[in-house]
Parts: C-alpha cells; sequence; structure tokens
C-alpha cells in the first residue's frame, strides 16, 4: 500500500497571509498528501484566504488549524467559513479540551451540525444551550 505523507509545516513572519499560500505551494512541491495550515491571526476576509490556500496546494489536501479559543459564535463563524471554502479537514484545539465535559459535547455537536449537516451557525449555536 501507499504511504501517507502529511507536512505539518510552520512559519513565522510579518506578512502572515503570505506565508499561509507559500507553505500550501512548498506543501504540493514536497508532495505532500494532507497540509496543515496555521489560519492567520486575522479572522478578516477569511474565506477568500482559505480558497487561496486550496488553491496554491494544487492537490495537496489542506487541513485548517486555529489554536486560538475564542468566543463560541466567532469559533463556529470560522468553521463554518472553512467548510464552505472546501478544506479536507480542520483541527480545533483548545475550544474543545479546555471546556467541561457536557460543554464539549455540545460543542462538538454543534460542529459537526454545520460540517456533516450543512447547518448555518445561527442553527449550530442553538445546539449549544
Amino acid at each position: 500500500s501507499e504511504d501517507t505523507t502529511l507536512l505539518n509545516l510552520r512559519y513565522t513572519g510579518t506578512n502572515q497571509e503570505s506565508f499561509i499560500y507559500d507553505i500550501a505551494g512548498v506543501a504540493a512541491c514536497l508532495g505532500g498528501d494532507f497540509a496543515i495550515v496555521d489560519l492567520p491571526k486575522t479572522k478578516k476576509d477569511l474565506k477568500r484566504i482559505i480558497t487561496k490556500i486550496i488553491k496554491a496546494a494544487g492537490r495537496t489536501k489542506i487541513v485548517c488549524k486555529d489554536d486560538s479559543q475564542i468566543e463560541k459564535e466567532k469559533f463556529l463563524d470560522s468553521i463554518y467559513l472553512q467548510a464552505q471554502s472546501g478544506v479536507n479537514g480542520i483541527a480545533v484545539g483548545p475550544n474543545f479540551y479546555q471546556k467541561g465535559l457536557l460543554d464539549a459535547i455540545k460543542l462538538s455537536n454543534a460542529v459537526a451540525a454545520i460540517i456533516l449537516k450543512n447547518k448555518s451557525v445561527k442553527e449550530s449555536l442553538g445546539l449549544l444551550k
């Protein structure tokens, strides 16, 4: 069977957005099957940025990672934009594991509603109550 290559490339710099495109392109050049890319700190125009990341990656599939712990509605909005942009995976980090069990389960259900059932952010927020 063929091996799967997962590239988790890190970057630093002031122009974070352009670095993300570069990382996606490097992953494609290295023949990576998947690349994990950090989302930019700013969530402004996120859908456009993710679309450009996917285009830069070519055949390499993109998993977006966001370690920042943010307010639930903003978090779900980010998940929605990522899902609508066509990423192949979403790594969510502390938004789950730094919560109590019941809150983490509710948040998981809300994320699943967005990703698996194509629900809106507003609809998924209702699952948090």
